[in-house]
């Protein structure tokens, strides 16, 4: 993971209380993730705030779990380094684009955008309907997921359908080019032929000069006699 200077902040709430932690490097691996946080929950946050919180990884995600009454009392999640710790892809430095080269020539490429539709990135992996208030809010998370998702969908639909246009554009190009190829190919054929008919004339008209300048000195001497 990569901690940009102005993505190094993490905040959780736990039973009522708000606390914010600081990533001093740039550079983390999932478990020096764990092992920081850890850390920060057992011996302080910046303001040297303990929390009763455990930090683990399950299936390459992370996981923070209350120590007492499990994972559902992690109230609110915040800070710059929130996208980074929760929703970026295990294994992926960011959220960079995936390039397609779609042409023949250098700057014709096609950005797909890689999104997450986990519930994770659709921020309804923690969810809870136990009071009226936490259910209402979980409606409102489960519409802002729904309308999350339609956006992500119609953006993937939009680029399947210019790569499919693109494709037909490129069976047709291909097609072009060899049709052209072709053209070119008998061109030059016929033009060898026309070099090899022409070689051979010059040949026998040569051969028939030299026989005829060959029997010259016969007829003189035919003449002398």
């Amino acid at each position: 993971m990569i901690f940009p200077p102005d993505k190094r902040t993490l905040t959780l709430k736990t039973d009522g209380v708000s606390h914010s932690y600081t990533f001093t490097k740039e550079f983390y691996n999932a478990n020096e993730v764990v092992d920081f946080l850890n850390d920060k929950f057992e011996h302080g946050d910046d303001n040297g705030k303990t929390a009763p919180l455990v930090a683990s990884l399950e299936n390459g995600r992370l996981k923070i779990t209350h120590k007492v009454v499990g994972s559902h009392t992690i109230t609110e999640i915040g800070g710059s380094a929130k996208g980074v710790v929760f929703y970026y892809e295990n294994g992926r430095k960011g959220q960079d684009g995936f390039m397609l080269q779609v042409g023949a020539l250098g700057n014709q490429g096609l950005e797909l955008p890689r999104l997450r539709v986990g519930t994770a990135s659709l921020k309804i992996n923690s969810i809870t309907i136990s009071k009226p208030k936490y259910a209402e809010k979980a409606l409102r998370r489960l519409d802002e997921a729904i309308n999350m998702l339609s956006e992500r969908r119609s953006t993937y639909g939009a680029l399947q359908n210019r790569i499919e246009y693109l494709n037909a554009n490129n069976r047709n190009i291909a097609q072009n080019v060899q049709a052209s190829e072709s053209r070119i190919r008998d061109a030059d054929m016929a033009k060898e032929m026309v070099e090899h008919l022409k070689n051979k004339l010059l040949t026998q008209v040569s051969e028939s000069v030299l026989a005829q300048a060959n029997q010259v000195p016969n007829r003189l001497l035919n003449l002398l006699q």
